[in-house]
């Protein structure tokens, strides 16, 4: 049956001819690039080709667009370069501020402000010069295995940037200007044994300030200096979505999402440095609040037998997100799992049970794709089930 975008505007193809479109977006290998999506490498994050491919299928401009698993903010970013308003929930304050900083369209005169106070950047940050103290942060674990061996120069070098960051205005500029440390520091820190001097850290933070600010120019140019949509990003569950008052005048047309993959391991919250030991710097950088373990941010503990907690979450989740669609919405997933053997049975279960039916695909086998540069793949063999993810779709039964 041929379904309609934008109100009736304009009659598409089939449903399944347009599944069957996206099958070659979602094979695509491509590095992530283009926009703000380099802003900083969130775990699993999905590829913005495939995500752009779903949104220009199956909406229109100003059509409304959920993400209830925001995590970096992939959807959002494409649906705000698109022309569509978009809403986005997560529960890990990192994410919501990695969403917030890629979605937030600096000013010329913020870009400006920028560029100048990143040129002192060298002053900024010396191993000579004091650098201030952070009693709470400290008094509150974020410092863990970061003021230990050589790490502490880390610490010091981070806190002398944090302190000349609190110069720039409040606002977007500040924001920016920690993102662009996370991701210095994430690259320096996270997974490495031997991080690099202090020198060469201070100078890729230069580097990389200056290519976020080329980037948030070339976005801003590219969606006017008045966007054409709006971007709402939120803290909350996806199993509260039903009570949120951005559905309750219209509903999405499109959900696009990568849920919490079952049995997989991902550090959603935590860098792993000197040997994986785990550290909540990412927070500090953030000057976000972290207080919850792994298994709260991925719906459940993934050594769990059955793993029932998390398809009991997912089950909540997705029953608040049906409560928001209508017959127009299109759920797509991108999702993979450590067993897929029998966990996409009871995958596709819990979302039965939650009133969702899965569309068909107009061919015998689902859409898979191959995982590409996932961190929380690095480790694992190129043959194991999770190194392949499937793309599910799904409406309200």
């Amino acid at each position: 049956m041929p379904i309609r975008l934008g109100g009736g505007e304009r009659e598409l193809q089939p449903i399944g001819s347009m599944i069957q479109e996206l099958a070659l977006a979602a094979q695509d290998g491509r590095r992530v690039q283009g926009a703000t999506h380099k802003f900083y490498p969130y775990p699993a994050r999905f590829s913005p080709h495939f995500v752009q491919a779903a949104i220009e299928r199956f909406t229109a401009p100003g059509d409304l667009i959920f993400d209830p698993f925001v995590g970096g903010g992939t959807t959002l970013v494409e649906a705000l370069r698109l022309g569509r308003d978009s809403v986005g929930f997560d529960i890990n304050e990192l994410g919501i501020f990695v969403s917030q900083t890629k979605t937030t369209v600096l000013t010329f005169i913020q870009e400006q402000s920028l560029r100048t106070w990143a040129a002192g950047l060298h002053h900024y940050i010396n191993m000579l010069a004091p650098a201030g103290e952070d009693k709470d942060r400290r008094d509150g674990g974020y410092f863990r295995h970061l003021e230990t061996g050589g790490l502490w120069r880390y610490r010091k070098a981070i806190q002398q940037a944090l302190d000349a960051i609190s110069w720039l205005p409040l606002g977007p500029c500040q924001q920016f200007a920690r993102c662009a440390l996370l991701r210095t520091a994430q690259t320096a820190l996270d997974g490495k044994r031997n991080p690099p001097s202090i020198p060469v850290f201070r100078k890729r933070f230069a580097q990389n300030l200056f290519s976020m600010l080329d980037d948030m120019a070339a976005l801003r140019a590219e969606t006017g200096n008045e966007p054409r949509s709006t971007c709402e990003v939120l803290k909350r569950s996806a199993a509260s979505s039903h009570e949120c008052e951005a559905f309750s005048l219209r509903k999405p047309k499109l959900i696009l999402t990568s849920p919490p993959y079952p049995g997989v391991h991902v550090l959603y919250h935590r860098w792993q440095i000197g040997g994986r030991k785990e550290t909540a710097a990412p927070y500090w950088i953030a000057n976000k609040l972290d207080g919850d373990g792994e298994r709260y941010y991925t719906l459940g503990h993934r050594q769990e037998k059955g793993l029932k907690t998390y398809f009991s979450n997912l089950e909540a989740s997705f029953r608040s997100i049906a409560q928001v669609c209508d017959e127009e919405t299109t759920i797509v997933q991108v999702v993979a799992f450590s067993s897929p053997d029998w966990q996409l049975e009871e995958y596709l279960s819990s979302l039965n049970r939650a009133g969702l039916k899965e569309l068909p695909t107009g061919s015998p086998d689902r859409l898979w794709r191959d995982v590409p540069n996932r961190r929380w793949h690095a480790q694992a063999q190129a043959n194991q089930s999770s190194s392949k993810e499937v793309v599910l779709f799904h409406k309200i039964s």
